[in-house]
């Protein structure tokens, strides 16, 4: 097995280059080989960050990314930061506005919290009214292969892959996961 993980690691960072960020959300999920799991998945994040700097959609992740990691640490205040930089990027990244609604709830800051919240609801509620234009993929950050790789194979938490196991995204999905986190939104207010 330690062999296949060498192969594994000389192929991702020879001449076909590092996909540092599909590494990083991998490290995310969790990676026994590893001497230094949490050492080895910041230097990814770091990495991607870099690489993809001019990419929006992909900053968002690596920022939501860097804010689970940080919150997994219980380093609450980076985990906020991560968190409002995913927004910054991406104001309509529903994943983020639920982590960041975590952390304020947790920090007390209620009104914040509030604000959130209500951006959540609607966000979500224009999502589940554009999902059957043909157009919808097009700019949503599922059309990205990062994300796309992410959920799919339950490797961040995601209101887009509730259930946590391998699955096909396919609107139906999308749109049942959709109204479950407005669901449960509404039963938070």
């Amino acid at each position: 097995m330690r062999i296949l993980l060498l192969l594994f690691c000389f192929m991702c960072y020879s001449c076909f280059g590092a996909d540092n960020l599909a590494l990083a959300l991998r490290f995310y999920k969790g990676n026994p080989y590893l001497n230094n799991p949490e050492k080895s998945l910041f230097r990814q994040i770091d990495i991607a960050e870099q690489k993809y700097a001019n990419n929006k959609i992909k900053l968002s992740l690596i920022y939501y990314l860097k804010g689970l990691a940080y919150e997994r640490k219980n380093d609450i205040s980076n985990a906020e930061i991560n968190y409002l930089k995913s927004l910054k990027n991406n104001p309509t990244y529903i994943d983020a506005m639920l982590a960041l609604m975590r952390i304020k709830k947790q920090l007390g800051k209620i009104n914040e919290y509030n604000k959130i919240h209500e951006s959540a609801i609607s966000a979500i509620t224009r999502e589940i009214e554009n999902i059957d234009k043909d157009s919808f993929f097009e700019k949503h950050i599922l059309s990205d292969p990062h994300f796309r790789y992410a959920v799919e194979n339950a490797l961040i938490p995601s209101i887009y892959n509730e259930t946590k196991v391998v699955i096909k995204i396919k609107r139906n999905n999308i749109k049942q996961y959709l109204r479950n986190a407005l669901k449960q939104l509404n039963k938070n207010q």
